[in-house]
């Protein structure tokens, strides 16, 4: 009992290190990003936004599929020469899964430019293999220093991120023969910056693996993390679709200028809680494994840190919500609506900030196969919910409310799922 005491002593202590790092630097980069744009609201118009909002969805969802989320299963091993093993097979995954999405575009582009109306913007369709390529570089290295606690580096990369993204849209919305090329350009930039980054801080200690690395190994791990490309992916999917279909179906149904002022409010509501998120999410990831490791449960981790997000959110959300009635002076004219909406969304995401953080327990507890029917019906909600208030009654304020509401509803059931899941043993099927 005393080295079980200890090892969780460890983990907590070691836990609060690694976090303040990933926020430390998350800090800077969201504050970064936070003061450019009230100077970007009134450089680019809401159709540049929403150009931007749609570019950065469909990567979202894409990116998944450009790594078959095998990236979560460098974390998991217990012996480095068989996380650089699988290291390496998600880098190969990515080149792959790259080369076919471009054959993807070159035959369904004329489909996807009229099902969401962008004839005008179809250039860009071609850069976002090149996005989803650098995500997934990204996410890659970010679980390979994840592993080797390297926080710093991650908070290092996204620093330098958001420096180079903010500072390449605010040349190109200031210059006037540069401006009518948009946010998208200062976007990739950042991806690029952030992957050189962390290839220049990690390459050392891959190295020093690469001996290790041998086909054979890798086609041995892929076996027993299956489950993570067949089962987590098409749930992955599944989660980003949903997550990222109300801008989609906004830009159908009541144009580019809606989705780039939903666009910006739900970057306003979410990027505060997105350095606690990510930063929580990688620490707990890292936790959650090493007690796997140990053949011990994870209910009074996760419970910890429900209760610990619960009131830094309580914190952030409420201020949030007084900040929002003085957006429209913060942003300009052009954006007096993204203050309303923001309210709107903010008691749905701050139940999914107590959620986000904790979702890696599905993979370490290997129940993908639990959350795909509801992931599903998210989906489908979501899809009916747009559709109708759309229909019935063509406002994208009442759009946004629906939104807003099914988004309460999973979120709670999806709290009560994962604290559920909890209660039972750590799987060790991963090894």
């Amino acid at each position: 009992m005393l080295n079980l005491k200890l090892i969780k002593n460890k983990i907590q202590g070691e836990g609060v290190k690694y976090i303040l790092q990933l926020i430390t630097g998350s800090g800077i980069s969201q504050l970064i990003v936070y003061l450019s744009i009230p100077i970007l609201t009134r450089l680019f118009n809401e159709e540049a936004f929403g150009l931007l909002s749609i570019y950065v969805s469909t990567t979202l969802i894409l990116k998944t599929l450009t790594t078959l989320n095998y990236e979560l299963s460098i974390v998991i091993p217990r012996r480095d020469k068989d996380a650089i093993n699988t290291f390496t097979t998600c880098l190969l995954i990515t080149f792959i899964t790259t080369i076919a999405l471009y054959l993807c575009l070159f035959l369904f582009k004329d489909l996807i430019v009229r099902t969401l109306h962008l004839n005008h913007f179809s250039f860009f369709i071609y850069l976002i293999p090149i996005s989803t390529f650098f995500t997934g570089i990204i996410s890659s290295f970010e679980n390979w220093n994840n592993r080797k606690k390297k926080f710093n580096v991650i908070a290092l990369g996204n620093v330098g991120k958001a420096s180079s993204m903010t500072v390449i849209q605010l040349i190109t919305g200031l210059s006037s023969k540069l401006s009518h090329i948009g946010l998208i350009p200062g976007h990739i930039l950042g991806l690029v910056i952030n992957v050189l980054i962390l290839t220049w801080k990690s390459y050392k200690k891959l190295l020093k693996n690469k001996r290790h690395i041998s086909l054979k190994r890798m086609f041995y791990l892929f076996k027993i993390y299956k489950n993570i490309p067949i089962y987590n992916t098409i749930i992955s999917v599944i989660h980003s679709i949903s997550s990222e279909i109300p801008i989609l179906l906004i830009t159908k149904y009541y144009g580019l200028n809606a989705a780039g002022i939903y666009g910006l409010t739900k970057k306003v509501v979410t990027a505060p809680t997105s350095i606690i998120t990510s930063s929580v999410n990688q620490v707990f990831f890292n936790k959650a494994s090493k007690l796997h490791n140990e053949n011990m449960t994870i209910k009074s981790l996760l419970l910890k840190t429900y209760k610990n997000l619960f009131f830094i959110g309580m914190a952030i959300f409420s201020g949030l919500f007084f900040v929002s009635f003085l957006l429209k002076y913060i942003f300009g004219n052009n954006w007096t609506d993204v203050g309303l909406y923001c309210r709107i969304l903010i008691p749905w995401f701050f139940i999914s900030f107590l959620n986000n953080p904790v979702s890696s327990i599905v993979v370490i507890l290997n129940k993908q196969k639990s959350l795909m029917k509801l992931d599903l019906f998210l989906l489908l909600f979501r899809i009916l919910i747009i559709y109708l208030s759309y229909i019935i009654y063509n406002s994208l304020t009442i759009t946004i409310i629906s939104i807003s509401f099914i988004g309460i509803i999973f979120s709670l059931i999806y709290l009560f799922y994962f604290i559920n899941f909890s209660k039972s043993k750590l799987n060790n099927k991963y090894g």
